[in-house]
This record gives structure tokens, C-alpha cells and sequence, in this order.
């Protein structure tokens, strides 16, 4: 049960970013809805069988994504962001992140325990959060780029948002595996950069990021 809401908050990560900071699309606003309301009612469902706390904390990450990236390294690439500002509502789910706020946008490392070798499985489902189910292509229109020397495993994906192609929103992420802890990097404005300068960036900051786990 845990393990399915933790996808469910996961694909809903996008709406979270923009929704905070009012560049939410509708599809982005409708996606974290969605996802807050999937999760909550599966919680809800669960309820009598909760966790001590001690249990939860011991299920999350180990690393703080606080100190995967210094400020300095993320303002390097989004110029003025704010110090890195450590993001707590889905550790109930063994999910916690770090939000680097900058004009227009937000930067996020994402960190979870995850099984070795799921980076694959998980990029392509966080596509369901950005695709319109109603074009059966779009999920083929997806490019996931595998990225070599970045930790055990990584894989890429930036896309700007495209309706002939079924792409609802822009979207760039970086998910990469050291051991059992999986991070995941995305930006709210990258995707709108030019898309091999994108996906280095997210390269740069991910090997930076997975050095530290």
C-alpha cells in the first residue's frame, strides 16, 4: 500500500512544484489534485494499521536532499534561487525533497529508498503525469535518454510541452540510483532551455547530487 501511494505523490510531483509557486497549468494543477486525493484516500484506507513514527522515519532516505547541492551550485544554473528549503509532506509516503525556489521557477531533488535497477520502471511511469491519455502515441513520443557515469544508473527526460504530441506539460527530469536511495531532479523551466544544454545540466547536477549519497 505504501509503496503504491509513493508513486501516486511521485507523479504528482510537477503539480506540487508549480502549484507553490502560482506557474501551475491547469494539467499540473490537475495531476497533484489527483495524486492528493488518490494518496489520502489509500492512507485513509490503511488507517488502524499506521506506522510508529520511529518505524516511518526509519524508511526514509538516510541523506538529506538539503546537502546533495550546495545553494551555490544550484544558482550556478538557475540564477537568484533562494537557499534550498527542505520538503516534509510526503515522508508519511518515504518521500523528502529539497526546493530551490528562483524568479519564475523551481528546482527540486527528490530522494526515496528504491529497489537497484528501477530507474527505468520509474521515469517511465512519472510520463503518465505529463502525456494526454487520449492520444495513444504520446507516451511513445517521449525520448528517455539514459546517462551514462551518474551513479549506478540514471535516466533523463526533457520534453517541452507540445499538444501535437500529446506532451500536456513541460518537463525535465533526472532520476539516478546510488545503492537503495533513488534521487530524482526536475525543474519547472528547464524543459523550456535548448534540449541537449537541459539534459547536460541535469547531467552536471545529478553526478554533483549522487556523489553525495
Amino acid at each position: 500500500m505504501v509503496s503504491v501511494t509513493r508513486s501516486v505523490i511521485s507523479i504528482g510531483f510537477a503539480g506540487l512544484l508549480s502549484c507553490c509557486i502560482g506557474t501551475a497549468t491547469a494539467a499540473e494543477k490537475a495531476a497533484y489534485d489527483q495524486a492528493r486525493e488518490l494518496a489520502d484516500k489509500l492512507k485513509a484506507g490503511s488507517k488502524g494499521s499506521a506506522k510508529p513514527a520511529a518505524e516511518t522515519a526509519s524508511k526514509l532516505p538516510k541523506a538529506d536532499p538539503c546537502k546533495l547541492l550546495t545553494d551555490a551550485e544550484v544558482r550556478k544554473v538557475f540564477t537568484d534561487a533562494k537557499p534550498g528549503q527542505r520538503e516534509r509532506t510526503r515522508e508519511q509516503y518515504g518521500i523528502t525533497a529539497c526546493l530551490w525556489d528562483y524568479p519564475g521557477g523551481r528546482f527540486a531533488v527528490q530522494l526515496t529508498n528504491a529497489k537497484p535497477g528501477t530507474v527505468d520502471n520509474e521515469i517511465r511511469g512519472m510520463s503518465l503525469g505529463f502525456v494526454d491519455p487520449l492520444k495513444p502515441a504520446a507516451r511513445k513520443a517521449v525520448r528517455y535518454e539514459t546517462i551514462r557515469g551518474v551513479g549506478d544508473q540514471a535516466m533523463a527526460i526533457v520534453e517541452p510541452a507540445d499538444e501535437k504530441r500529446g506532451i500536456l506539460t513541460d518537463s525535465a527530469y533526472l532520476i539516478t540510483q546510488r545503492g537503495d536511495q533513488q534521487a530524482m531532479l526536475t525543474s519547472t523551466t528547464l524543459a523550456k532551455r535548448d534540449r541537449a544544454a537541459a539534459l547536460k545540466t541535469l547531467e552536471e547536477l545529478g553526478k554533483t547530487a549522487v556523489s553525495r549519497l
